[in-house]
């Protein structure tokens, strides 16, 4: 199932920003005027389609960390006694890294990818489709957008949002987003694979990246921050 099946009204938003101001393509135009209009819905279609794909493709990376995760226990699980812990070899945590490295990339470019929609809905110009640009704008009193969607941006941004950002610029610039893995079992005995987050991504010097007090689980984390992106979305372009 495609994830955007959960936002219903998206498709027919997109569809709306790309023709709602009636500069589509009609036979009584001029061959210039016609390549014109195709180049302009062709753009803004190309930007507007970015959303449902991130957002998917988020969604994907997901279900990619779980059957991995998953079908690893399986092949550990005679190997751990109710009282130890196995450490994940590095080739057997890497994809499990490689996966949430993704996910956090596509869950930034959905971020970036409302962008387009809220400049469309209210016709006006941002200096860029990236929403932390956004934010700084509108916290500079520089844009203004109508109150109830400035609040759930900024709702969102400063809970959540800030946050991924921070994953994403941590694994793309300064250090790994996990180099510590496990299969342990629970309380009840239900076996867990621990891959560990720093709990201060925002840290650039990578020697004091804490992973403790408190400890942030990946796949946990994963799943929450995406239902939180999800019902953001949701909203937004509601």
């Amino acid at each position: 199932m495609e994830i955007t099946n959960l936002i219903p009204h998206i498709s027919t938003l997109e569809y709306y920003l790309t023709f709602n101001d009636g500069n589509r393509v009609e036979n009584s135009m001029t061959a210039e005027e016609s390549i014109k209009a195709q180049d302009t819905m062709r753009s803004r279609a190309m930007l507007l389609e970015q959303l449902p794909y991130f957002l998917n493709s988020s969604y994907f990376f997901i279900l990619q960390i779980i059957k991995f995760q998953l079908s690893l226990i399986e092949t550990k699980l005679n190997t751990i006694s109710d009282s130890n812990l196995y450490n994940l070899t590095p080739s057997e945590r890497a994809p499990i890294v490689f996966m949430t490295d993704s996910f956090f990339n596509s869950a930034r470019r959905a971020q970036d990818a409302i962008i387009p929609y809220i400049s469309r809905s209210f016709s006006l110009s941002f200096p860029s489709n990236s929403m932390n640009d956004l934010m700084k704008e509108l916290d500079r009193g520089k844009i203004s957008l109508p109150t109830p969607i400035k609040e759930q941006l900024k709702i969102y941004w400063d809970s959540h949002g800030k946050k991924i950002k921070a994953y994403r610029d941590l694994g793309q610039h300064y250090a790994l987003i996990s180099s510590d893995g496990c299969v342990a079992k629970h309380i009840d005995g239900t076996p867990l694979i621990h891959l560990l987050l720093p709990n201060n991504p925002e840290e650039t010097n990578n020697i004091r990246l804490k992973y403790d007090d408190p400890v942030i689980l990946a796949l946990p984390y994963l799943t929450i921050e995406f239902q939180y992106l999800l019902g953001f979305i949701f909203m937004v372009t509601d």
